[in-house]
């Protein structure tokens, strides 16, 4: 497919027309791994794939839709933050958790909150709750440090110790919330 002939050929500038029809075409390729992983190589192009990658966030494949939504808030920057929202209900946790990250890092508050649902959600997966766990302490809100030390005291595991280092992350960072 075409990244794969970008991946093995010549080098090319970003700038490059040919990069960019490359990127458009494996985004649209028929095989679920090539779109996302095309989706994941489109972000360095910068703004001039953002229409290429809001099709994507659609996708009807959760894996595609994860790398857009990364690739996409990179891309658009606090553009994509409309456009992430709606993610934040997407029916894959992994996607609901990225969107959430996403949109912390962009300073929206909504990725704060959907950051909290999924890791307060302890019917949902581990390996997602502790992402969940991990972008709370990215997105620096202390607002998190009663969930994430509720979280703690969890059985021991991946969320448990994804929590514990956020709450430490954050009670450091937050000293008059560590209480």
């Amino acid at each position: 497919t075409g990244i794969l002939r970008l991946d093995a050929g010549q080098r090319h500038p970003l700038n490059d027309p040919r990069v960019q029809a490359e990127i458009q075409a494996a985004l649209e390729d028929p095989l679920p791994e090539v779109r996302a992983v095309a989706a994941e190589c489109a972000s360095p192009l910068g703004r001039s794939v953002v229409p290429l990658l809001e099709g994507r966030l659609e996708d009807p494949v959760a894996e595609v839709r994860l790398a857009a939504s990364r690739a996409y808030a990179r891309a658009a920057g606090k553009e994509a933050i409309g456009r992430l929202k709606p993610l934040l209900t997407d029916p894959s946790p992994e996607v609901r958790v990225a969107a959430a990250h996403e949109l912390g890092k962009l300073g929206d508050a909504s990725g704060f909150d959907g950051a909290m649902a999924v890791l307060a959600d302890t019917s949902g997966s581990n390996e997602v709750r502790s992402a969940a766990a991990r972008a709370l302490d990215e997105i620096r809100d202390p607002r998190a440090i009663p969930l994430l030390r509720k979280v703690t005291s969890e059985k021991p595991g991946d969320v448990q110790y994804a929590a514990n280092n956020a709450w430490v992350s954050l009670r450091r960072r937050f000293p008059k919330y560590a209480e």
